[in-house]
């Protein structure tokens, strides 16, 4: 069984006990769940994503592939009925998201990386998602190891409260319909 079978199931064991109870067999229906489920995310991550971009660098392919990946999950998470609002917890939505540290890390280095150019523009865009101040995130990019940058004391402050602020977010969305 996969991630996203784990996920449904722990999900509906502990939303829907009773509903849980009546499958027959829980390990083939959500082995089975978890494949439909991570085929729909294959489909609309080739389609978010779209073609290689011309001169884009490996750095830029690999962050555009995990934006399109971690939407993907997203609405398709949304599309199985996964994602009601009061139905997914902190622990399972950090699951969810637990790429985008690393993220931040990929995206900083790559200014370093050839001398790349970053877009004012997508600093303020990053720092909309991410819910991280705009200097926080240009300091990032000028930082020599923004893995160390990222790991000290006042800085983990500010990820941890753009962390709660983007599940306050979430929350709100999802509330919202």
């Amino acid at each position: 069984m996969n991630i996203y079978g784990q996920r449904a199931q722990h999900q509906m064991q502990r939303f829907q006990p009773d509903q849980y109870s009546q499958i027959t067999d829980p390990t083939a229906h959500f082995t089975e769940l978890g494949e439909e489920i991570a085929v729909a995310i294959d489909n609309l991550t080739s389609q978010l994503a779209g073609p290689d971009l011309p001169g884009e660098e490996y750095l830029e392919k690999v962050a555009r592939l995990n934006s399109a990946k971690n939407r993907a999950i997203e609405l398709v998470w949304e599309e199985f009925g996964m994602n009601r609002p009061g139905e997914i917890s902190r622990e399972e939505w950090e699951q969810a998201h637990d790429m985008e540290q690393e993220f931040l890390v990929e995206w900083a280095n790559r200014a370093a990386i050839g001398g790349t150019v970053i877009d004012p523009f997508e600093i303020e865009d990053l720092a909309q998602d991410t819910m991280l101040p705009v200097s926080f995130l240009s300091m990032l990019i000028s930082v020599a190891s923004p893995r160390t940058f990222l790991g000290l004391p006042e800085n983990v402050v500010i990820w941890q409260q753009s962390k709660d602020d983007r599940w306050k977010r979430f929350q709100a969305e999802q509330a919202n319909g």
